[in-house]
Order: structure tokens, then C-alpha cells, then sequence
């Protein structure tokens, strides 16, 4: 199993000389027992995927909201550490398309309040894990009530910044002329009249851009919203959907190779 250390030998003489025996040192049995432990956890990180999927397909997510995930796990008090796991979350990874182009739900009846008072539909959560779990559920399942947010945040913004919006419409005027002169000329994109008038194009919706503060009121809306974003869906507790899907069966797909420890 390990390589040969130690071998110790009888003497030369006897006639028990072709016997051996190999004594292992601290090191080789510390090895064996962290590569068993992290074979138990790779088991444990599988099967609670596993586990976490079913829940998703069956519509009851909200069990583990309820858990302490991180329950057994050694705590570690390295604030540094911490927030590096911190920004290193994307609760957006997981949409798709069709979660941007679902309507948004019932704002008081689902994703304000559950039906249960704010006790019951806010909290803050316990752990990393369980923020994550929850940014990542909420905003798949409220994509279309957080986009009508971040434009309601958008029109605030245009509207305490008017020259903002006087910027947009200006930038929105100058490339529709532009694509109306490149139709009526017939230009082509190898041609240099379409790169010049392209160049043009863009130094000036820089220039408008900056002059009239449409960058400053964007990243402003941008930073407002992307906040509301994962505030509401950090505290807003994973409850019961008003149309669960029907129950899923649970299946475990584990290799054999991941089996071995």
C-alpha cells in the first residue's frame, strides 16, 4: 500500500532471513486519514447537490433555507477571508434567458411578504452559504419584479438628472442618422467611409456621455439597483411558491470515480 520504510532484517545466518516487516511512520498515517476525510467530503458536497436539486425541482427549497448549513464545519474567525468569499459570490450565474423574460409576481402577496408578516419573510441569514442559497433562488424566481425595480431606480435617477436624459435621446438621435445616411449611401462595413462615420459615431456618444453626465447617472442607477438586487434577496427568506411545481423524483448520479476516496 505505502512505499517500503524501515525494513528491518534478520540476520544473515538464520533461516528466517526471507521474512520482513515494515513499520510505517506518523507522516504516511496522517496521509491516509486527510485523504479519507476529504473523500467523505466530496461524498458529502455531492450528495447535498444532489439533495439541493430535487428541492429545486419539487418547489420545497425552502427546507434548507430553514437548516444551518455550515452546521459541523470548522468556523473560521479570519475576517480577511470572509469577505474575500463575500465578493467571490454570483447570485447571477444562474439565470437564463427565460428567467429574464418571465413577468413579475404579485409584489404584495409574494414578494414583499409571504402572507405571514415580516417576521416570517425576513431574516438575515446565518452564514455565506445560506446568503448565497437565497440570492441565488430569489433572484431566479423574482428576475421580472427586480428588473421593473432597476427601472423605476433608472427613471429616478434620469429624472433628478435631466440633462441625463436630454443625453440619451441625443446619443439615440445621432446613430439613427448615422444608420440612415449608411442605408441611403448603400455603404458596406469594408468600406472607409462606414469606419470613419463609426469612429465619429462613437467619439461622440463619449462625448455626450461625459458632458452631459449620462455615465454618471447610469453607474449611480447601476450601484443603487445592483444594491436593492442583493439586499432584498439576501434577507428575503426562501418560502413556499404559491404553484409549486409537481413533486420530482430524486435521483443520485454518482460515479464511480468520485466514490474513490
Amino acid at each position: 500500500m505505502f512505499g517500503l520504510k524501515n525494513v528491518h532484517k534478520f540476520p544473515e545466518g538464520e533461516s528466517n532471513a526471507k521474512c520482513a516487516f515494515v513499520t510505517h511512520t506518523p507522516d504516511e498515517f496522517s496521509g491516509v486519514v486527510s485523504g479519507f476525510g476529504c473523500g467523505i467530503r466530496r461524498r458529502f458536497r455531492l450528495l447535498l447537490s444532489t439533495f439541493e436539486a430535487w428541492l429545486r425541482e419539487s418547489g420545497h427549497l425552502e427546507i434548507l433555507d430553514k437548516c444551518n448549513l455550515d452546521q459541523g464545519r470548522p468556523q473560521r474567525r479570519n475576517s480577511l477571508s470572509n469577505s474575500v468569499k463575500a465578493l467571490r459570490i454570483n447570485p447571477f450565474k444562474s439565470l437564463t434567458v427565460e428567467d429574464c423574460c418571465k413577468g413579475p409576481v404579485s409584489w404584495t402577496g409574494e414578494f414583499l411578504d409571504c402572507g405571514l408578516g415580516p417576521k416570517e419573510t425576513y431574516s438575515l441569514p446565518r452564514s455565506l452559504t445560506q446568503a448565497k442559497l437565497r440570492m441565488e433562488e430569489n433572484i431566479k424566481r423574482y428576475t421580472g419584479n427586480y428588473l421593473v425595480l432597476a427601472m423605476v431606480v433608472v427613471l429616478c435617477y434620469l429624472y433628478k438628472i435631466p440633462v441625463a436624459l436630454l443625453g440619451i435621446m441625443s446619443i439615440l438621435a445621432l446613430w439613427d442618422t448615422v444608420r440612415v445616411y449608411l442605408n441611403t449611401r448603400g455603404l458596406t462595413q469594408t468600406s472607409l467611409r462606414f469606419r470613419a462615420l463609426q469612429i465619429l459615431g462613437n467619439l461622440g456618444t463619449v462625448f455626450i456621455m461625459i458632458y452631459c453626465k449620462v455615465a454618471v447617472a447610469l453607474a449611480w442607477a447601476c450601484l443603487t439597483s445592483l444594491i436593492v438586487v442583493v439586499g432584498h434577496s439576501m434577507l428575503r427568506r426562501i418560502t413556499v411558491t404559491k404553484h409549486p411545481p409537481k413533486p420530482a423524483v430524486m435521483k443520485l448520479q454518482i460515479k464511480p470515480a468520485e466514490l474513490r476516496t
